[in-house]
């Protein structure tokens, strides 16, 4: 009877070597789960630039086949489309619309990132929508100078947009 006794007070409680493993997988779980993370925070910023220049763009779509003209929304408001600083969010600085218009379109809408207060990956960026028009419809190209890990799979670099 004594033996069962001291057997089980010695058997309470952890090691300290079970404790440190312990530690180290939680460490080694929250160094892979946290740049997992920040690329899912920088896609999540990333939509809210998609979703203002998409009202942008639908304006330009509607105005475009009548005027032949690309709004231009840097100083002041043009049209439906307000002043390029009025059209923000929590994590984009400003939606411009702009660009030299052909028989193509080529009218632009940038949407640019904040300096502070986004993901890293976004900070001061520049996401610029294009338009190729046809009379049969028409469509957008998109380019970045965002990471290719956060751009949609729709968005490629500024220097060979899709």
């Amino acid at each position: 009877m004594n033996r069962r006794l001291i057997a089980r007070n010695v058997q309470k409680g952890f090691t300290l070597i079970e404790l440190m493993i312990v530690v180290a997988i939680i460490g080694i779980l929250a160094a892979v789960a946290l740049p997992a993370y920040q690329d899912y925070t920088a896609k999540a910023q990333m939509t809210e630039a998609a979703t203002l220049a998409d009202g942008v763009k639908k304006n330009i779509e509607l105005s475009f086949p009548q005027t032949n003209v690309c709004p231009s929304n840097a100083a002041a408001a043009d049209g439906d489309i307000g002043i390029a600083s009025a059209i923000t969010g929590k994590y984009v600085l400003s939606t411009t619309a702009a660009g030299t218009a052909t028989s193509t379109g080529s009218c632009t809408v940038t949407a640019t990132f904040k300096a502070s207060g986004v993901n890293t990956k976004l900070v001061s960026k520049v996401v610029t929508y294009t338009l190729v028009y046809s009379v049969n419809g028409s469509k957008w190209t998109c380019g970045s100078d965002v990471d290719a890990s956060i751009l949609p799979k729709t968005c490629g670099t500024i220097a060979a947009p899709l």
